[in-house]
C-alpha cells in the first residue's frame, strides 16, 4: 500500500488529473489498463472526458495506482450549457431595434470544459445565466423569466449602437452590388442557388 504522504488533492477535472499523472509517471495506457483490470480503449475514452467509460470502482483503482486522490462525486462529465458572449462588440452579437431601444441578441452556443468557456470570436468568457435572476439563458435578447436584457447597455453604448446600426443599414452601393452579383441578398443564399458541399 502506498503511503498517505504521496497522495495529493487536485482541483482539476478528474480525467485531466489521471491523464497527467499517468504521463508524468511514464506509464502507457496499455500498462495502466493491465494493472487496473480494464481495457486500454476505456482509459483512452476516460482521458478524453468520458467518465462514464469506467465505473467509479475502476476510477478509484486508477487513482490509487497513480497515487492521486480524487473526489469521485465529481466524476460526472461537465454538462454543456447554452451560453453567450457578453461583449457588445463581438461579431456573435446581433443588433436590432425594439421601439426606440437598440437591443443586442447574442448567438447561443454550447459552453463546457469540452466545448470551451471562451467566445470563439473575441475570447471573452461566456455567460450561461441571466445576470439578474440567474436562470439559464435561452434564445433571444432578453431573459424569459425577468425580462432583463442579457447584454445590458448604458446611454453611451446605446448611442454608439444606434450609429453602428445606421451605418450597417446603409452599406455602400458597391457592397450591395457585389452581394447581388455573387448571388447573396441580405446575407442569405437565393432559393435557386445550389447548396454548398458538406
Amino acid at each position: 500500500m502506498k503511503s498517505e504522504q504521496h497522495l495529493h488533492k487536485d482541483i482539476r477535472p478528474l480525467h485531466t488529473v489521471l491523464r497527467q499523472a499517468r504521463r508524468a509517471q511514464g506509464i502507457s495506457q496499455t500498462a495502466l489498463a493491465e494493472e487496473s483490470g480494464c481495457t486500454q480503449s476505456a482509459i483512452s475514452m476516460m482521458e478524453q472526458g468520458r467518465h462514464n467509460a469506467l465505473s467509479k470502482d475502476k476510477l478509484a483503482r486508477l487513482a490509487e495506482i497513480l497515487q492521486v486522490t480524487v473526489a469521485l462525486d465529481q466524476t460526472e462529465p461537465d454538462q454543456p450549457q447554452q451560453g453567450f458572449c457578453p461583449n457588445h462588440y463581438c461579431p456573435s452579437v446581433h443588433l436590432y431595434a425594439a421601439g426606440t431601444e437598440i437591443l443586442l441578441w447574442p448567438q447561443l452556443c454550447l459552453v463546457s470544459e469540452l466545448h470551451g468557456r471562451y467566445c470563439r470570436y473575441c475570447g471573452e468568457v461566456m455567460e450561461t445565466s441571466c445576470r439578474q435572476c440567474k436562470h439559464a439563458v435561452a434564445e433571444g435578447a432578453c431573459c424569459r423569466h425577468c425580462g432583463t436584457p442579457y447584454i445590458s447597455t448604458d446611454a453611451a453604448i446605446q448611442s454608439e449602437l444606434r450609429e453602428r446600426r445606421t451605418t450597417a443599414a446603409t452599406p455602400p452601393a458597391a457592397a450591395v452590388e457585389s452581394r447581388y452579383q455573387h448571388g447573396y441578398a441580405n446575407g442569405r443564399l437565393p432559393v435557386n442557388h445550389p447548396a454548398p458541399h458538406a
